[in-house]
């Protein structure tokens, strides 16, 4: 995923929390949904590649888009895999405007993180590796990714 120039809109700091914390609500919501098949009451539906770009902001509210990705699981899993997403984002443009993209994503990933109400640090090196498999990511988002994944023992 590419964070790029034209995605930028000046907005004031109070709508852009509102706007970010409705990221996680919307996330919240999905994670209430329980699988009905699942043995276990805590699993629950994950998007799993839930970003800006797949949350359409309504005056009904958030609706979620491109389920493509769909699981179920625990729901830090989720959350965790869309930190990983939002914080690995190649930035593109002028280096004030990713200075800038820079310091939007740090406050992003904080405000998610508080605001989705569940504990992330679990499922972070799952995410990373998954992340990692996925062959739509950049080389500059799998270098990033890589100076956070698991280390490997060495094989033999």
């Amino acid at each position: 995923m590419r964070l790029r120039v034209g995605a930028v809109r000046r907005v004031d700091r109070e709508r852009r929390l509102v706007i970010l914390q409705g990221y996680a609500r919307a996330h919240g919501r999905l994670h209430k949904v329980r699988v009905r098949a699942a043995k276990d009451p805590g699993t629950r539906i994950l998007h799993l590649d839930l970003h800006p770009a797949n949350v359409v902001l309504t005056a009904a509210g958030p609706v979620v888009i491109d389920w493509n990705n769909v699981g179920a699981g625990d729901p830090g899993a989720d959350v965790a895999r869309t930190m990983i997403t939002i914080a690995g984002a190649q930035l593109e443009g002028p280096v004030r405007v990713r200075l800038l993209l820079g310091a939007i994503r740090g406050l992003f990933v904080a405000v998610f993180r508080r605001a989705a109400g569940v504990d992330p640090r679990p499922h972070l090196a799952g995410a990373v590796a998954a992340k990692l498999a996925d062959p739509n990511v950049t080389a500059a988002e799998r270098a990033w990714l890589q100076l956070r994944a698991e280390p490997q023992p060495p094989a033999g």
